[in-house]
């Protein structure tokens, strides 16, 4: 009991000296990340520790004697329960300062031997302020704070690499171990389009399995980008379409699935119509390649509207190389097999794409004028949403082609002197898929997204792409993206590329939570790491980032996703939220297609009124029962059908089309069911679809 008494002057002293250091122990729990380690444990210091204070304890109990007689009554009048209590509450201190790498502070408290007052409060204090001060300085040098940007995300733990130096010949293991510690301070991480000193360019992938956090990391970057830049984004899913309008978001939201789009607008003045055939050819390829006869016939189809001094139009085209097929089909045509076959395949492919690329569709150029020169909403939103999954790579790859024409005109010093833009692309795998050649992957893509991704830079373009995989970016494109925002993947060859930045980033996407991210930015002062040293140091590999996330107000509310949100407004080919008021165009919205008379299409086209599949602006008899020979021909097997069928029914569905009476002429199955999501659609079933045909052919004639 004599041991572990104490005077009321040791008491005050022992409150005084460790009540803050209690306190600042709660800011020493966040722990430290240094860079150099000790390799020596300080044990016998510890031992010499312990060993003080038992002495200091006797010395106190005892009486003054001789020469040591001062030292003796200043430690009684402390009492020895002081000095095994300081004991206690220094190992306890050094044993938190060694597991939580204060290393110098931990050295200050070993080396207190004699146990001055007040020293291991103010160690735990150069530890919070001074220690952990350097590691927050180092992460901030890393991961250096942009005006010009927006929030991303924190880091929160820090991944690294600790390299242990060869002592003696016969060591046992010195091969570099991986850790990962927290921060004491999360640092936040910010992205800009505007190019900084350390940036190579503002590109930027995100990539992670589904659910991850992608969607909603894109959103929160989509509505704080769009406050000082423009942003056009190209959304292949709606689910940004479907937040931005239940938030009520101000934005030019191109259906494209209900106004199309035209291919063939002008993106620029001056623009040769060439241009945008040879732009349609490199569209389709993306998805399957055209090949070299596929392609000249339709260049030879364009030389035709061409030279009969008739405008450009994308049905035009499509009736253009209609008319070869039936060509090929007659006797005397000297195509083969396999011409034969190249042209019904790409007839095929036009067919089907002229469900969304239509002469009056939405025009991209007049879209982005409207956001990038300011005056309207800063964002503009492609929403393929419903485009058929055929169609949606070769629609994505169009729209990205026109796009990059019309950023061109911006000039190659567009980032020195011009606002930059953000373009967005979701789920961009469509399109970005590396070539495969002889069954192996290559390190490019077909797409315009690599020469973007290449020379966007100059341009005053910020490309930011969305994927499952970091795989599908194709080598060409992924190298160019300085930044990588990785969520949870389990891919193995997107383990095998994020191995090439350190065996541990593999391992450590597997497994993050919900939310987080690893993002590859580039860090210059890693290479002083790299150096020849006689100490335990530690190489910083990287970042775990809790990221910024906007959750998309339509899953708070549990929304069903096929929920029809918002109505187009075909006056200006724009989806609203308001079916009362667009926006837009200041007006009511126009709920139904605009039917433009067949003459004011002529008219605008500079072309004579020529036979269609409406027969109002046919000016000469048709032989009713001829055109029903020419289907019969075109498809023998609904012959039976078409036989039946009666000739007065046969000239109102061809002269009338489409405006006719759809429920007798589903009945009489010439038209199909309309799609309950898209009610306004009509369109012929096979047999009418011959019988449109085989008017055209008789009153072509």
């Amino acid at each position: 009991m004599v041991m572990l008494s104490i005077t009321g002057l040791g008491l005050a002293i022992l409150a005084a000296n460790y009540l803050p250091t209690i306190v600042m122990m709660r800011r020493v729990l966040r722990g430290n990340v240094p860079e150099s380690l000790p390799a020596e444990s300080y044990a016998k210091v510890v031992v010499a520790k312990v060993v003080f204070a038992m002495l200091l304890a006797m010395l106190a109990g005892s009486q003054p004697f001789g020469p040591a007689a001062p030292i003796v009554a200043l430690a009684a009048s402390l009492g020895p329960g002081y000095f095994i209590a300081s004991m206690v509450i220094d190992l306890v201190s050094i044993i938190f300062l060694r597991l939580l790498e204060f290393y110098n502070s931990f050295k200050i408290v070993v080396f207190n031997l004699p146990y001055i007052p007040f020293i291991t409060p103010l160690a735990l204090c150069y530890g919070v302020f001074v220690e952990q001060g350097r590691t927050v300085k180092r992460v901030l040098e890393d991961l250096p704070v942009r005006d010009d940007g927006v929030l991303l995300g924190h880091a929160v733990k820090l991944i690294r690499r600790i390299n242990k130096p060869v002592r003696v010949w016969d060591e046992a293991d010195v091969r570099p171990h991986y850790d990962i510690r927290p921060l004491p301070k999360q640092v936040g991480i910010y992205y800009s389009p505007v190019i900084g000193e350390r940036d190579f360019n503002p590109h930027a992938i995100i990539a992670g399995s589904s659910g991850s956090g992608k969607t909603t990391t894109l959103y929160h970057m989509v509505r704080e980008l769009s406050k000082k830049y423009p942003v056009v984004l190209v959304d292949v899913k709606g689910d940004i379409t479907r937040a931005l309008l239940s938030e009520g978001v101000n934005a030019y939201i191109v259906p494209v699935a209900d106004v199309g789009i035209n291919p063939f607008s002008s993106m620029v003045e001056g623009e040769p119509e060439r241009h945008a055939v040879e732009r349609l050819i490199n569209s389709i390829s993306v998805y399957e390649e055209v090949g070299s006869r596929q392609a000249h016939f339709i260049r030879e189809a364009y030389a035709e509207i061409y030279h009969s001094e008739k405008a450009l139009t994308f049905t035009g085209l499509v009736e253009a190389v209609e008319r070869r097929e039936i060509e090929s089909l007659k006797p005397e045509s000297y195509w083969g097999p396999g011409t034969r076959d190249a042209l019904f395949s790409i007839s095929s492919k036009l067919k089907d794409l002229s469900e969304y690329l239509k002469d009056e569709g939405q025009s991209p150029a007049k879209i982005l004028s409207k956001v990038i020169e300011g005056g309207g909403p800063p964002i503009a939103v492609f929403n393929l949403e419903g485009v058929g999954e055929k169609a949606r790579a070769i629609i994505l790859e169009l729209i990205l082609q026109m796009l990059s024409k019309y950023l061109h005109t911006r000039g190659p010093m567009a980032y020195l002197e011009k606002r930059p833009i953000v373009l967005m692309v979701d789920e961009a795998y469509l399109v970005t898929k590396p070539i495969e050649r002889h069954g192996r992957r290559g390190e490019e893509s077909r797409s315009i997204l690599e020469t973007i991704a290449r020379a966007g830079r100059s341009y005053g373009v910020a490309l930011i792409l969305v994927t499952q995989r970091l795989s599908d970016i194709a080598d060409g494109i992924r190298q160019n993206c300085q930044t990588w925002i990785v969520f949870n993947t389990t891919s193995p060859e997107d383990k095998r590329i994020l191995g090439t930045l350190g065996e541990i980033i593999s391992r450590v996407v597997s497994e993050l939570d919900k939310g987080y991210a690893y993002i590859r930015v580039p860090n210059p002062r890693k290479i002083d790491s790299y150096r020849y040293t006689r100490e335990t140091y530690a190489i910083t590999e990287g970042y775990i980032f809790r990221m910024e996330r906007k959750i998309l107000k339509i899953e708070q509310s549990n929304e069903k996703k096929d929920k029809q949100i918002g109505v187009v407004c075909y006056r200006c080919m724009l989806l609203i939220k308001d079916t009362q008021h667009c926006p837009n165009c200041k007006n009511t919205p126009l709920l139904t297609p605009i039917k433009e008379d067949k003459q004011d299409q002529a008219k605008n086209s500079s072309e004579k009124p020529q036979a269609s599949g409406n027969g109002r602006d046919v000016q000469k008899s048709i032989n009713w029962e001829e055109v029903r020979e020419v289907a019969i021909k075109k498809s023998p097997s609904i012959t039976k059908f078409l036989a039946e069928l009666e000739l007065k029914n046969v000239e109102e569905f061809v002269t009338k089309y489409p405006e006719v009476d759809i429920e007798r002429f589903i009945k009489l199955g010439l038209i199909k069911p309309p799609d309950p999501k898209k009610p306004n659609k009509i369109k012929p079933s096979p047999a009418g679809r011959v019988l449109l045909e085989a008017y055209k052919e008789v009153a072509g004639k």
